[in-house]
């Protein structure tokens, strides 16, 4: 197929650098080799269909699309499908929190039982009453995640073949699953990762405000950056979702769409452990603007790459504010991961060269869409556009 490049940024209202510097004979060749190595991934790991795109310094953004965006009805992959992003979604939240810190509703050191303390689960959540925003943004609260509990697949099968799923669970059925558990170690004291930590987040965040998560994100970030191609994903029928396959032995469908591209289980279920659809273009846009502090008019990049909390035995070395920090050959690189059922996704950010690389699929019976990633920025690293220390 072919790459749709800074027509398409424009066609689709979003924005892109201007970059006469890039207009030459080797960014054209460095677009054309984005777009073969989306074509061997998606070959050689079997997908559906999968977009990627990448964006350089004073260079147009550009996207690779391949396969299709369902498989059954063989329809094309669009450049602008959508997809679930999964946790990557956590980047979004973490920087919200962080632009609220700023605007003085909390601090990221204030312990959360001042606006959850009054539930009446709370003495119940693990290590509750020591725990801080921060902790909660670097994994260091100790809280078990509900995702990997036998509680929690059980609770998805009741739904699915005795109730509705198409009722998400709510924010307090999920940190429901984990409450009277033996904490992971004392907080502040380790690395843990777990969804459930962001759901506290996400509901500190509507208590501390008195608004709702989605419209605080449209307000600060989505919409003053333009990111129209990220939404919330708080329903069934997302425009322009991709249709997503499952792996097989699962509690949820294979294929995780109808036959009018509606999800066939309530995608709110995530909330603010994830929570939204979005396209690798908007991805490169958002890892271009917060990775290089231009996503707010103030100076919260000490902020966002502080709090490191270091992890061992990982790919990633650390986890930030809503960042891992990963060890490449070509340096540092910040992002995240992301899965949901039917789907995944990597966002990347090279410091060094200033380089960001995003890359989702339809799918989640393949590999590891941080390797897919790395493997898409080694080709724009050894081009001739990129100055870099390897």
């Amino acid at each position: 197929m072919r790459l749709f490049r800074l027509a398409l940024a424009i066609s689709l209202c979003l924005p892109a650098l201007k970059a006469a510097a890039c207009d030459d004979p080797a960014y054209a060749t460095l677009v054309d080799s984005f777009q073969a190595g989306l074509d061997t991934i998606t070959r050689r790991e079997a997908l559906p269909g999968a977009v990627a795109a990448f964006g350089l310094k004073d260079c147009p953004n550009a996207v690779a699309v391949a396969g299709f965006a369902d498989l059954e009805r063989r329809i094309p992959m669009p450049p602008d499908a959508k997809f679930l992003s999964g946790s990557i979604g956590k980047s979004f939240v973490a920087a919200l929190v962080l632009d609220l810190a700023h605007d003085g509703y909390f601090s990221l050191d204030a312990k959360i039982e001042k606006w959850l303390g009054t539930e009446p689960w709370f003495d119940r959540l693990p290590n509750g009453h020591a725990i801080t925003l921060r902790m909660l943004l670097n994994h260091s609260s100790g809280i078990p995640d509900h995702i990997y509990t036998a509680g929690f697949v059980s609770a998805i099968l009741r739904k699915r073949y005795f109730g509705d799923p198409r009722v998400p669970f709510s924010p307090e059925e999920l940190i429901a699953i984990v409450l009277g558990r033996v904490p992971r170690f004392p907080a502040g004291g380790g690395f843990q990762y777990t969804d459930t930590g962001y759901i506290l987040l996400g509901l500190t965040i509507e208590r501390a405000t008195g608004r709702n998560y989605y419209d605080l994100l449209r307000e600060r970030i989505l919409s003053p950056l333009q990111l129209v191609l990220t939404v919330p994903a708080d329903r069934l029928a997302i425009p322009g979702l991709a249709s997503g396959y499952h792996r097989w032995l699962s509690p949820i469908p294979n294929k995780v769409t109808d036959e009018k591209g509606a999800l066939l289980f309530h995608p709110q279920t995530e909330w603010t452990g994830g929570g939204l659809a979005t396209n690798p273009l908007d991805l490169v846009s958002w890892a271009q603007r917060l990775y290089e502090g231009r996503a707010f008019k103030w100076d919260y990049l000490e902020w966002l790459r502080g709090s490191r909390n270091p992890i061992h035995g990982k790919r990633a070395t650390a986890y930030g504010v809503g960042l891992f920090v990963y060890p490449t050959p070509f340096g540092e690189a910040y992002g995240h991961t992301g899965w949901f059922p039917g789907y995944t996704g990597s966002m990347l950010y090279f410091p060094a060269s200033q380089l960001a690389v995003a890359f989702q699929t339809n799918t989640d019976r393949a590999g590891s869409p941080l390797d897919y990633a790395l493997e898409l920025a080694k080709v724009a690293m050894h081009s001739a556009v990129v100055e870099h220390d390897e």
